[in-house]
């Protein structure tokens, strides 16, 4: 059941995307690993990913579990996202994995990432579960509501930056090269947003500052 065909692949790593396949070789002696887990959630498998999950969760490193929570957010796996993180009572563990490591690139955030996914279900339940409204990444200085900016989607889009700014999202804050939403949201023609984040201004922070100085 483990064994692998000519391109290295085996019967489990063809069965991703099917729950009852998986539960099959898995009950057959398919080995499950951390890889395994990456793959299912990669296919939208939530029962499999759930099921793997809880046979190899002793065995993952901090690490581990931080780049299987950015996966489950990006691909909108609600229930998983609320098995991989730890209980309200571990408030400290859950703000680990919530955050990052200095230096990480925006996808590295689960807030962050689940954003730019346009998974406005999953950004929810991340603000309930504690997330940094106020997170900003290490390397490109990425903010919430700039990166509801750059979303293609409108309709998402107006969803996720009405939610962050009910929560208190600072729309003037500016990423490394000195743009803030305002700034992306006018260059890509955004007039909803930018008429979103100016009728909002008193809450998300944005400044009509001429020198663009303490936008915040």
């Amino acid at each position: 059941v483990n064994c692998p065909d000519g391109v290295g692949m085996s019967p489990l790593s063809y069965a991703k995307g099917y729950p009852e396949v998986v539960r099959c070789l898995i009950g057959g002696g398919a080995i499950v690993d951390a890889g395994v887990l990456l793959d299912v959630i990669s296919a939208g498998n939530e029962p499999s990913a759930l099921m793997v999950l809880s046979k190899i969760r002793a065995n993952l490193d901090e690490e581990k579990e931080r780049e299987i929570l950015g996966l489950a957010c990006e691909k909108g796996l609600k229930q998983l996202i609320t098995a991989i993180l730890p209980s309200t009572k571990d408030t400290s563990r859950k703000k680990q994995l919530l955050a990052t490591k200095a230096g990480s690139t925006v996808t590295s955030y689960p807030l962050l990432r689940s954003i730019l996914a346009g998974q406005t279900e999953v950004v929810t339940l991340l603000l309930e579960k504690g997330a940094s409204i106020h997170v900003q990444s290490a390397e490109g200085g990425e903010t919430p509501l700039l990166c509801v900016a750059k979303l293609q989607s409108r309709e998402e889009q107006m969803k996720i930056a009405k939610l962050l700014i009910s929560h208190g999202a600072k729309g003037g804050l500016c990423d490394a090269k000195g743009k803030s939403a305002l700034h992306v949201a006018a260059h890509n023609g955004n007039s909803d947003l930018v008429r979103l984040l100016l009728s909002e201004r008193e809450t998300c922070g944005v400044s009509l500052d001429q020198k663009g100085t303490n936008l915040a």
